[in-house]
């Protein structure tokens, strides 16, 4: 039977191998959704943009471009993009406070 510092010591190495691994599958899944987006986006546009005409006349097979239509979809990609960015850059702010803390904690136990 290993002392309790030393099972505390295993016990928090643990807990912190579970989270992180549990981070790493978020990462993951958002990374997964993002791109299944993103693909689903081109695929969206790509299929709007075969050229030829349109069903109506005057649209000459190009939905997206018919009138002011270009503006939202453009709104909608830069949202998109920004989002993610914002996402991001919040979920690596939150690693580095919860690293700093971790680190914190562990100078303060090696100190008593």
């Amino acid at each position: 039977m290993l002392p309790d510092k030393k099972r505390l010591e295993v016990i928090k190495s643990r807990t912190a191998l579970v989270r992180h691994r549990k981070a790493q599958r978020a990462k993951l899944a958002l990374g997964l959704a993002s791109t299944a987006t993103f693909v689903a986006l081109v695929a969206t546009i790509a299929s709007f943009s075969q050229g030829g005409f349109g069903d109506v006349q005057g649209l000459y097979g190009s939905v997206l471009r018919y009138g002011d239509v270009v503006s939202y979809v453009l709104v909608a990609i830069c949202s998109f993009v920004l989002a993610a960015a914002l996402t991001i850059a919040v979920h690596k702010t939150r690693e580095r406070r919860l690293s700093r803390y971790l680190t914190g904690v562990e100078k303060d136990e090696n100190h008593v």
